[in-house]
């Protein structure tokens, strides 16, 4: 499928944990059958869907990254990435919102990402411009795109959580607020041993 617009969205590529599961750093892993590391394989995916406002949000390992990736890669320390996921989240919230762009949340350890499925969430995120999340097994999940009025939520996220526990309960509660895209596999890699399930 050909690029697509993406009316300036703002893109955060998460990388900011520890990988402590892992035992290493997984985002610059290689996985099985190519060339390059995990995450650039999601930045790149990210590019060929036609976003291109894309920054990736580092922490434990930035160093690492900062040295690996080349300079093309928008890269931003998350200084107190140690409080969590919302840590980044509340970072690129901020920074989406001074934009006045909306944001598209993407994990860096989303090892089948595809196109197409970022095309389907992108076009029904233009037709309602409401949250417009994947929905993969029944779980909410990233990559979701959150309109510019919706930010606040992301802004107000403490600790180790995320916008999933938001997200499932709006299903319920304010339905008109949400939508989702369902994609059939989408593969956290979170241990070495999740590599197989690529098969």
């Amino acid at each position: 499928m050909s690029n697509q617009p993406s009316f300036d969205i703002n893109v955060a590529v998460l990388a900011a944990g520890r990988a402590s599961r892992y035992g290493g750093n997984k985002l610059l892993a290689t996985p099985p059958g190519h060339s390059s590391p995990l995450v650039c394989q999601v930045i790149n995916t990210c590019k060929q869907a036609g976003l291109t406002n894309i920054t990736l949000y580092t922490g434990y390992w930035h160093e690492a990254l900062e040295q690996a990736l080349p300079a093309s890669v928008s890269q931003h320390f998350v200084e107190n990435w140690q409080q969590g996921i919302a840590a980044s989240l509340n970072t690129a919230a901020a920074r989406a919102e001074a934009a006045g762009q909306p944001l598209l949340i993407a994990l860096g350890d989303h090892a089948d990402l595809n196109c197409s499925h970022l095309h389907k969430l992108v076009a029904n995120f233009h037709q309602r411009q409401v949250i417009t999340a994947t929905q993969c097994a029944g779980i909410i999940t990233p990559p979701v795109i959150f309109p510019v009025h919706e930010l606040p939520l992301l802004a107000a996220l403490k600790g180790d959580s995320g916008a999933g526990k938001i997200l499932k309960t709006m299903v319920k509660s304010a339905p008109e607020r949400i939508q989702l895209v369902a994609v059939e596999k989408l593969t956290d890699i979170d241990c070495p041993a999740d590599w197989h399930k690529l098969d």
